[in-house]
């Protein structure tokens, strides 16, 4: 009988264990109109494992436990925990989330302030609390993961990369996926400079985009406008989207002073893994001058290794470096503080800011490196009907970034590092002028020592920005305001970046000395410099109209001109094989230097309108349209085209909690 429990208990058990392993639900996500709804999150509850529903509603998680339970959020909609139980297939309805539509959008289109139950189109608001949490440097790192619909990433790792956007899904293989960015009304440039060679292949270097030179700090809030209706007011350029930025503005009371302070400390989390079972050699054997790891096994016996250089060789086990890779890597640093001070009273407000960030990352030295300084200062004034607004903002960025791009010219620290074998301790190279460790004698003439290329090539980057706007209005009636707002942004930015020469001595090991008779190709050396400018002026010229014309029915329109210039000048300029060492200047060459310049202009005439029919203050009807003109450089009658309409029309039904009959026409021809 104590047999017979026992057997019955370890079954149970068994069972137990067998239920509380992990298990895949599936589910589908739907609104009360059974419409599907896309990119919900589905989240574990008590865990960090979640996922979202795809564009059809649909989803899969891994879950664990005896009764699990998912938590359903999606923009828009209430909140909902599901128990999963034993089902298959879940069917989940949400219920649209009312009172929040009822909230004021802190930016719509055209940087007008708008109720979310109003519009007609998509449109996520967080405000400076959310997007400021972990203290990022970029405004569009707190946005990870919080916007749904929104994929947005960091390119790379080291500081001040450039972050990339894409809403609603990619949308074109080759071409231009990012939104349109506007910083308080005002579109703002958000390119790459300095990355490219004359010949416009890149470089490998990323300094960061327009965007990343924001101060978070400085920011309001942030809304993404991922609609027809939203994105037809500004054209083709926010055919992908359009993120509305909204800076802090002063306000009335007391001066106040805000202080902001945070450091960060980061070290290398995910590496490559490696084997740890051969040894320097190849097919087998073991060989001086080898650079993989094709050899012999690892006995953990002492073993001579390296050149021969004054009758003396190198001596270590024949063990593996198991954390080669992590103890390489240094503790990244990041400081990020900023200050303002802001006032006023009831007609007239003010806010100064000064920010500064700085970063160098996990790589040794300050290969990998970030200072920036921002000073922002807005303020607004009034004065009977009429209204004064502005901001200026300057921003100065010194960077330094490890390309892993190497050619003829120089290497890369991150190829070198590669080729070392596991039985290497690659940080016994850090003084890469020891004799055992430079150029004539490192152990293979098919490799260099990373810590060369880390410590002598490299490049800086600076570039001086200002960015701001200036509004004047003037309200003629209750219902009746006229808008004119002009914007501008000017960027100049330098590179300089250098490839040192190394070559090997006659008569060395690297020169034909070693045991396979190979000689190291040698570093010829490198320099470029690239200067770029870019400049965007916007001017928008608005009548704002709201009139009511009973209790049931009022309209709130919009209409504009708008005139838009972008322009690039990029001069680069580079030489190839430098005569005198350590001398980086574009005459240290016998050959000639490459030189090339680029220059863009593209002016845009739009006239655009909105209109916003509400009826008993539940059923909206809006219409968005914009006819715009454009030339580019030379600008002459060949080239002054007629892009077309842009247009969109929305029925918002908050009885039906749905929108319907949504149209967007773009380059003549009409998409839904």
């Amino acid at each position: 009988m104590k047999q017979a429990l026992l057997v019955f208990t370890m079954l149970m058990v068994m069972f137990s264990l067998a239920y509380a392993q992990e298990r895949q639900v599936s589910g589908r996500i739907t609104g009360r109109d059974g419409v599907p709804i896309p990119f919900a999150t589905v989240q574990l509850k008590g865990t960090t494992t979640g996922t979202t529903s795809d564009q059809s509603g649909n989803f899969k998680l891994n879950v664990t436990g005896s009764n699990p339970v998912l938590i359903i959020r999606n923009i828009g909609f209430t909140a909902k925990e599901v128990s999963v139980g034993q089902e298959g297939t879940l069917e989940i309805t949400l219920d649209q989330d009312t009172k929040n539509l009822s909230e004021v959008v802190i930016t719509g289109a055209l940087g007008i302030a708008r109720q979310k139950r109003s519009v007609g189109y998509a449109a996520t608001s967080l405000k400076n609390e959310e997007i400021t949490r972990v203290s990022p440097t970029g405004p569009l790192d707190g946005l990870k993961g919080r916007v749904a619909g929104a994929d947005i990433s960091t390119l790379n790792s080291q500081p001040g990369a450039s972050s990339k956007v894409v809403l609603r899904g990619y949308t074109s293989l080759s071409g231009n996926v990012q939104p349109l960015f506007v910083v308080d009304g005002v579109p703002v440039t958000n390119q790459q400079l300095a990355n490219r060679n004359p010949d416009n292949t890149s470089n490998g270097l990323d300094f960061g985009n327009g965007i990343s030179d924001l101060n978070p700090n400085d920011i309001e809030s942030v809304t993404v406008l991922k609609g027809a209706g939203a994105t037809s007011l500004y054209g083709s350029r926010a055919a992908n989207g359009v993120v509305m930025i909204t800076t802090k503005k002063g306000k009335s009371g007391k001066i106040k002073v805000e202080v902001n302070s945070a450091a960060t400390f980061s070290k290398v989390g995910v590496l490559p893994e490696f084997q740890n079972t051969f040894g320097q050699g190849w097919s087998g054997h073991f060989a001086f001058e080898e650079n993989g790891s094709w050899g012999p096994r690892m006995d953990g016996r002492q073993r001579l290794w390296g050149a021969i250089v004054d009758n003396s060789q190198l001596l270590k086990p024949f063990s593996p470096a198991k954390d080669n890779m992590r103890d390489f890597y240094d503790i990244g640093t990041e400081f990020n503080n900023t200050v303002s001070i802001s006032g006023g009273n009831e007609t007239s407000t003010f806010l100064l800011s000064l920010g500064n960030v700085t970063s160098d990352g996990v790589i040794p030295t300050t290969a990998d490196y970030l200072t920036r300084n921002n000073i922002g200062l807005r303020a607004s004034t009034k004065y009977g009907g009429f209204s004064l607004a502005g901001s200026l903002n300057y921003i100065k960025r010194t960077s330094r970034y490890v390309t892993d791009l190497g050619d003829e010219r120089g290497a890369t620290p991150f190829q070198e590092i590669m080729q070392i074998p596991r039985d290497h301790v690659i940080t016994d190279g850090r003084n890469y002028r020891n004799k055992f460790y430079d150029v004539d004698n490192y152990f293979s003439p098919y490799a260099e020592n990373p810590y060369f290329p880390l410590y002598e090539n490299g490049n800086r980057y600076y570039s001086d920005r200002v960015f701001g706007y200036f509004e004047m209005g003037y309200k003629f009636t209750p219902w009746v305001n006229l808008l004119w707002r002009v914007g501008g942004d000017i960027t100049n930015a330098r590179l300089k970046d250098w490839k040192a020469i190394n070559a090997p001595k006659e008569g060395s090991w690297n020169a034909g000395a070693n045991p396979a008779g190979s000689i190291r190709q040698a570093d010829i050396g490198y320099v470029g410099e690239i200067s770029a400018n870019t400049r965007e002026y916007n001017t928008d010229l608005l009548l704002l109209l709201s009139p009511k014309i009973n209790d049931d029915l009022s309209i709130d329109g919009t209409i504009g001109f708008n005139f838009n210039e972008r322009g690039t000048r990029t001069h680069y300029s580079s030489i190839e094989g430098l005569t005198i060492p350590e001398y980086y200047n574009v005459s240290n060459s016998a050959n000639p230097p490459k030189t090339s310049t680029d220059e863009t202009l593209r002016r845009l005439f739009g006239l655009y309108g909105q209109a916003t029919l509400n009826f008993r203050n539940y059923l909206f009807l809006t219409l968005n349209a914009r006819n715009d003109w454009s030339s580019t450089l030379p600008i002459n009658s060949n080239n002054f085209f007629y892009p077309g309409v842009n247009a969109s029309f929305v029925v918002t039904d908050l009885l039906k909690n749905r929108s319907q009959g949504t149209f967007l026409r773009q380059d003549q021809g009409w998409l839904r």
